[in-house]
């Protein structure tokens, strides 16, 4: 009888510690977040990336050029258009539209592309067709592009 007593006791000590932990922890989680929305009021704001030169004649004719045959690079190295089908031959634009420089590696070739800055590439391969796999930075199959005759 005591045992049963005890082991009673013990799980009631158990439920209230829980209880006590949860409030505990929603009432930590709702100061903290007023104390960052207070914070973020009173912060000045991010310094946002420079966006590229928009009196850039290369870039704005390779945009008005390549509009159909170009694949844009993120900050985050998402990949925008991901999966695309090209003839072999085709020249298409590697549009980096991040802050940082990227490094694009297509077929095990790697092209290190600046800021706001694009490359051309143009699109071969004996064996046809042929699917080519990128990567950028440390990110890998970010796009797949399928050449065809």
């Amino acid at each position: 009888m005591k045992n049963k007593r005890l082991w009673v006791l013990l799980g009631v000590v158990v439920v209230v510690l829980m209880v006590f932990w949860i409030i505990q922890s929603r009432h930590h989680n709702s100061t903290s977040s007023q104390n960052t929305s207070a914070n973020s009021q009173t912060n000045t704001p991010t310094p946002q990336p420079t966006p590229p030169p928009s009196n850039n004649a290369a870039y704005n004719q390779a945009l008005v050029t390549y509009t159909s045959r170009r694949i844009q690079f993120q900050q985050s190295c998402q990949a925008v258009p991901n999966v695309v089908v090209y003839k072999t031959g085709t020249t298409i634009m590697l549009d980096n539209r991040a802050s940082i420089s990227h490094t694009i590696k297509m077929d095990g070739v790697s092209y290190l592309i600046g800021a706001y800055n694009f490359r051309l590439v143009t699109l071969s391969n004996s064996k046809l067709p042929h699917m080519t796999l990128i990567d950028c930075d440390k990110s890998q199959n970010v796009a797949t592009i399928t050449i065809e005759k």
